[in-house]
């Protein structure tokens, strides 16, 4: 690669960027700009940012580090915007483009959707529309195959726990605060997120790594389990209680009794000394609102929280995670895996992994056992995960009785806009309308073009 010519300097690379191979997001402006697109949105989906004052930093910065993304306003002084949209498709048509524009930009961000960008975010927009404009355009470069082929994460895993994104590296740094506390520690996570694997090794690194590790699930505890002897196979370790808020009324009743005034202990003053580690995949100030949770058990246990994030979440982590399952899988089964083609590691990277790491696993496992060869190719993936359903373009929920056509149409794109989180432009796309259309009948109804 040539190198960075003058100009482009001030374009450059941003601080904590989640993987080397992460998608390289483009985003054009002055320097107002970096208000309207903090870096966070772009992190969050494993994205790297190079930022350009102007089409000329654009162009070169394009020239020498092919974006996946990226994110062009469509007034930038008397510079020809859309020429440069046009001639930045024509080069490179598998780059994911989203427009900038303001309301008076109407009729010039409908020629850009033509030309082919993807979205338009209309100034001003909310964080959460751009943090869910970022994962839509991350996941299209994705699907497109526009992010370079990577390289292997040469980051060691840390207790157990593989990830160099950014979500991670503040999970370990939180274990690493708080190991070797006698403080309870409250872990929230999806299923599959690996919640009891940091348990374990918040465990591990503590001083009670000698003793006793003990699992409970909390779902099927009674408060006859729930007693002295219970509490003294893990003297001197950790208990860990699964799934919190399924305990039953009597057994948190009973555990609320055994609990210690003690930070972090738990156990009568001739009891046993015991670490307690409690998780839920569900929102205990939910629970505490529905009152399936107890709030003085909660606010008991509830000392260090940590967020397990979900893996759709972490970026080129789940190729890390898939590639250290593929060896060792590999070697269990007898099998020759050593890695994944890169159109792979664009699937499932593309896909959102709703089961999470445990899927993940799952899904590796499966091709080790169904498959032998030297790289894991797209076909043995599973067809959900190679070829992700989209959503549906029809929005859902709509009750058509008793309303008049007019009616109809305009609760069916109000829904589509809403259900594409916000953009008029991917609703558009959706219910096969032009976004000029939509903004014309928003405008008739009396409605702001907020998409």
């Amino acid at each position: 690669m040539d190198s960075e010519p003058a100009q482009v300097q001030t374009a450059h690379l941003h601080g904590n960027t989640p993987h080397p191979a992460g998608p390289l997001a483009l985003v054009i402006g002055a320097e107002e700009h970096a208000v309207m697109f903090p870096d966070d949105p772009f992190h969050r989906h494993g994205c790297r940012i190079l930022r350009a004052g102007d089409l000329a930093e654009a162009h070169e910065a394009f020239k020498h580090h092919a974006p996946a993304l990226v994110f062009l306003p469509l007034k930038l002084g008397s510079e020809p915007v859309l020429a440069c949209l046009k001639s930045c498709l024509e080069h490179a048509p598998d780059t994911t483009v989203i427009v900038v524009a303001d309301n008076s930009q109407i009729n010039v961000a409908a020629d850009a959707m033509r030309i082919g960008a993807f979205d338009c975010l209309f100034t001003p927009f909310s964080h959460n529309r751009l943090t869910s404009t970022v994962e839509a355009a991350t996941r299209q470069a994705l699907s497109r195959g526009a992010v370079p082929d990577r390289a292997p994460s040469h980051t060691p895993p840390r207790h157990g726990l593989i990830g160099a994104h950014p979500s991670m590296a503040q999970v370990i740094a939180t274990l690493d605060a708080v190991a070797h506390s006698r403080a309870s520690v409250f872990i929230q996570g999806e299923n599959g997120t690996g919640k009891e694997l940091l348990a374990k090794a918040i465990h591990a690194a503590s001083p009670r790594r000698d003793k006793t590790f003990l699992p409970v699930d909390c779902a099927a505890l009674t408060a006859d389990d729930l007693n002295q002897d219970l509490f003294a196979k893990a003297d001197g370790g950790t208990l860990f209680l699964d799934e919190i808020s399924q305990l039953s009324p009597q057994v948190q009743s009973r555990l609320l009794r055994l609990l210690h005034d003690d930070p972090g202990a738990a156990r009568s003053n001739t009891g046993p000394d015991i670490r307690v580690i409690s998780a839920t995949c569900r929102d205990p100030e939910d629970e505490m609102r529905r009152g399936t949770l107890r709030e003085d058990l909660f606010y008991r246990l509830h000392v260090a929280p940590i967020t397990m994030p979900p893996l759709r979440a972490r970026g080129a982590d789940v190729i890390a995670i898939a590639e250290a399952k593929l060896a060792q899988l590999s070697l269990n089964e007898s099998r020759r895996f050593t890695g994944f083609t890169a159109p792979a590691a664009r699937a499932l990277q593309a896909y959102r992994w709703p089961g999470n790491v445990r899927q993940l696993i799952n899904v590796i496992w499966n091709v080790v056992l169904t498959h032998d060869a030297e790289l894991v190719e797209d076909w043995m993936l599973p067809e959900a995960v190679r070829a992700p359903r989209s959503p549906a373009a029809a929005p859902s929920g709509l009750q058509l009785d008793g309303r008049t056509l007019a009616e109809i149409e305009r609760d069916v794109i109000e829904q589509a806009i809403r259900d594409h989180g916000g953009s008029i432009p991917r609703a558009a796309r959706a219910l096969d309308l032009s976004p000029s259309t939509i903004y014309r009948k928003r405008e008739s109804w009396g409605k702001p073009d907020k998409g």
